[in-house]
C-alpha cells in the first residue's frame, strides 16, 4: 500500500439520539494531511452542561448545534 496516496474516507453517525455528524474527504497517511468536509445538524447541547457548570453559574436549557465545515 503506497501510503503517500489519498485514501476516501466516510463518517455517517448519529449523535444522542437528536443529531446526526457526517464527514467525508480524502486522507493521505504519510505525510498526514486531510481534505475532509463536515456537517453537523441538530445535536443537543444538553450533554455539555456538567462542563459548563464548572467553570461559570450558567445553567443550559436546551440548544441545538448545526452546522458545516471544509478542513484541510
Amino acid at each position: 500500500m503506497d501510503l503517500a496516496k489519498p485514501v476516501s474516507a466516510a463518517l455517517d453517525t448519529r449523535i444522542n439520539h437528536t443529531g446526526s455528524l457526517n464527514v467525508s474527504g480524502d486522507v493521505t497517511p504519510q505525510p498526514l494531511s486531510a481534505n475532509v468536509s463536515l456537517k453537523l445538524d441538530g445535536v443537543g447541547l444538553e450533554a455539555v452542561q456538567p462542563y459548563i457548570a464548572q467553570r461559570t453559574s450558567m445553567t443550559l436549557i436546551s440548544g441545538r448545534l448545526s452546522g458545516d465545515a471544509k478542513v484541510r
